[in-house]
């Protein structure tokens, strides 16, 4: 079954002779329990189709589907609904809060704006940082772990509140290359247990870690392989 549906979906900047098509009438499914990377340059779309496909931005034009479901013409609180409890991103750069630590940094999307904490929210919080290979680091503050270590709390905030699908963009994009690979086995264990995962790469080699790349250039789809 899909997960993600799209049918002829575009996005436009701006308007009459100074518009910009960042997407460009891209038609994609997405199956549950898939690994897809989308891949390319700088400016070719792939930031702004993983923004769609995420609900994290609306299409000009076009229909998207999630479980079935259309997604664009959903109410707000539905679509924050989905936002929380189903579908989780991350992103190139951490966006942790500094003064909170590791695991307090976890529990903001698990306790969905409840007070006080439950001790269940600590015990998701933990578990998601030992999923990670936190172990034993749950009271860290951001700046005392490595790049690589944030990039993992990051992976643990997003997938406390159990969603359907990650998107990660760029995701090893300010790492090393050691740590990088790191990050990607991580993702790659995090799908054999079930969790369907997009990626946004420029590197080849990462995308390799997936079952089907996807190509982009100029706002299209230009080679879709497996």
């Amino acid at each position: 079954m899909n997960i993600i549906t799209a049918n002829n979906i575009s996005k436009v900047y701006g308007n009459g002779d100074s518009a910009v098509k960042a997407v460009d009438d891209v038609s994609l499914e997405l199956e549950k329990g898939e690994f897809l990377c989308i891949l390319g340059r700088s400016g070719s779309g792939k930031s702004t189709l993983l923004n769609l496909l995420a609900a994290l931005d609306k299409p000009t034009c076009g229909k998207l589907y999630f479980n079935g479901r259309d997604i664009i013409n959903i109410s707000g609180g539905e679509l924050n609904k989905l936002r929380r409890k189903q579908i989780a991103v991350i992103f190139q750069f951490h966006h942790l809060l500094p003064y909170f630590t590791a695991e307090e940094n976890v529990l903001l999307p698990c306790m969905n704006g409840i007070t006080p904490v439950k001790n269940e929210h600590r015990n998701t919080a933990r578990a998601s940082l030992d999923i990670v290979g936190l172990s034993g680091k749950h009271n860290r503050l951001p700046n005392q772990l490595s790049g690589g270590e944030q990039q993992r709390v990051a992976i643990a905030r997003a997938i406390c509140s159990s969603p359907e699908i990650l998107f990660a963009d760029e995701p090893t994009g300010s790492l090393d290359k050691e740590t990088g690979d790191s990050i990607i086995a991580l993702l790659s264990e995090l799908n054999k247990k079930g969790l369907t995962i997009v990626m946004i790469t420029h590197q080849q080699d990462y995308a390799a870690a997936a079952d089907r790349i996807i190509n982009m250039e100029n706002g299209k789809i230009k080679i879709n392989s497996y």
